[in-house]
């Protein structure tokens, strides 16, 4: 009877226990996952919408169930969002990213406290990786966030500062740092990317206040509706991608013209072979669109026919929804009071403006819908109301 116990209390310490475990966590998971993908469609209502009209058209070309398309998509959806949430570090790493260092962690600290954040300081002897910085965002607070300091007392390097969602209860925002010559800052699903120079270029106070933007605008979950967007519109994005390769081959075709015709190349040899090129292209896309229509493969045909519009259209729309998140993160800044510290940050940071961005995907991560100086002069307009 007594090892019958043991083995039944070993059995619910060794299986039960850590299933019990990964289950909860998959269930917070799951539902955290779907609170961020609702939260991003309803930032890009109007591309969310245009994405099911597509799904829906796409759909009933193919003869599939539209129920069982747009369920597709909402359930695809949330398992990409869960990739990309537990690989983005890992991906920010492998491009150059890296926790803040000790004097980062000191700067960063000093820089939340000056915007006037509630900081908790907690000794964790059994950690021996460095100072832990966790911003707690409460949903139900409108003046600011919790800061809490996590002091190891092992060690001070390999650091990690993380901003934790109330709205989620969990882990939501990694702040790590890229060295790099040019100042930038990204904004990720879960991660918030500062460049070196950035640190350099801006004050404390003027970081405070960048950072209380950035951070309201990656809780409002701009890039993740652009997520799920474009993951609705895949196959509209590989049939663009298509007749662009489609488009260059024309432009290949009108250099061997060019060539052939001599005159052309001598007299006008950049816009014959642009302007010629796309002629050619569009005529190659064309005439394969027309091919696939007639052969019965009337989703393909149509899509290859007006992907090259439908696409850069639904980009611009998701610009005009972005730029609309961005001044409401900005709006965000100024209702809790730190709308001159943002001000401060911008003015700075368009002295800079004609500085590159970093190329790939750091690049999509940093990418601004609205020119600094226009943010700057619509928060000193504000401002002067006020």
């Amino acid at each position: 009877m007594t090892i019958a116990f043991t083995l039944s209390a070993l059995c619910r310490g060794l299986i039960v226990a850590p299933l019990r475990a990964v289950l909860a966590w998959l269930y917070v998971r799951v539902f955290e996952t779907l609170a961020l993908a609702w939260r991003g469609a309803r930032r890009h209502p109007c591309g969310a919408g245009c994405t099911a009209l597509l799904v829906t058209l796409s759909a009933s070309l193919l003869g599939v169930s539209v129920p069982l398309a747009l369920l597709t998509w909402a359930l695809a959806s949330p398992l990409a969002l869960t990739g990309w949430w537990l690989l983005e570090p890992h991906g920010l790493r492998r491009l150059g990213g890296r926790p803040p260092s000790h004097l980062e962690r000191e700067r960063l600290a000093a820089a939340l406290a000056s915007a006037g954040l509630n900081i908790r300081v907690v000794d964790t002897p059994h950690r021996s990786t460095g100072v832990d910085v966790t911003v707690v965002d409460a949903a139900h607070r409108s003046t600011g966030v919790d800061v809490t300091v996590v002091d190891a007392a092992h060690g001070s390097t390999g650091v990690d500062v993380t901003v934790v969602d109330g709205a989620l209860g969990c882990a939501a925002i990694e702040v790590m740092v890229v060295d790099a010559a040019e100042p930038w800052l990204g904004r990720g699903v879960r991660c918030l990317v500062l460049s070196r120079a950035l640190l350099d270029l801006l004050e404390d106070r003027a970081l405070a206040g960048l950072l209380v933007q950035a951070s309201a605008q990656l809780r409002a979950a701009s890039l993740v509706g652009e997520l799920v967007v474009w993951l609705g519109n895949l196959p509209l994005l590989g049939a663009w991608y298509l007749s662009r390769q489609l488009v260059q081959l024309g432009r290949v075709l009108a250099i061997a013209v060019g060539a052939s015709l001599v005159l052309p190349l001598v007299f006008w040899p950049g816009g014959f072979t642009r302007w010629a090129g796309r002629v050619f292209g569009a005529a190659i896309v064309g005439l394969l669109g027309a091919a696939l229509l007639s052969s019965g493969l009337a989703a393909a045909g149509l899509g290859l026919l007006v992907a090259w519009a439908v696409v850069p259209g639904l980009g611009a729309l998701l610009d005009w929804e972005t730029r609309r998140a961005e001044h409401a993160a900005d709006d965000a800044t100024l209702e809790v009071g730190r709308g001159w510290e943002l001000l401060e940050a911008l003015e700075t940071l368009a002295w800079a403006e004609s500085v590159p961005s970093p190329a790939g995907p750091l690049g999509w991560l940093c990418r601004r819908a609205t020119p600094l100086t226009v943010r700057a002069d619509r928060i000193w307009r504000t401002l002067a109301q006020a």
